[in-house]
């Protein structure tokens, strides 16, 4: 009886493969690439206030205050003084981490810092 189950089993196994296992670098690469499109697309869905003029560069938020202050942390955060030590950390840990089950979340971060500083450099030369 415990001879047949067995065979069953390994019968099974035979049936239905292992799925191919991803390189850790492969699997880098395919996060970072949805964290750059994540970048996008939340560029895409949160909302920007509408400068009244040109010469109000950072222009208030009408609401509440928390409101105000989430857009000018947003801002903050996506600014190049900080998005760039952070890419730089991130990318530093996506490398050296690199075999460790949970290293996605590294290589995800950094790719969505990508975007903000080549369009950061982008729109300055421009």
């Amino acid at each position: 009886m415990m001879a047949t189950m067995a065979e069953e089993k390994e019968n099974e196994d035979q049936r239905y493969p292992a799925p191919p296992r991803l390189s850790p670098a492969l699997r880098q690469i395919i996060f970072g690439l949805l964290g750059a499109i994540a970048y996008f697309v939340l560029l895409g869905v949160t909302p920007k206030p509408i400068p009244r003029s040109i010469l109000q560069p950072n222009p208030s938020v009408e609401g509440p205050l928390f409101l105000s202050l989430l857009f000018r942390l947003e801002e903050f955060i996506r600014s190049p003084y900080v998005n760039v030590p952070v890419f730089l950390v991130f990318l530093y840990l996506a490398v050296y981490r690199r075999d460790r089950q949970n290293s996605w979340i590294f290589a995800f971060l950094t790719g969505y810092a990508v975007p903000g500083i080549v369009f950061y450099w982008i729109l300055r030369w421009l």
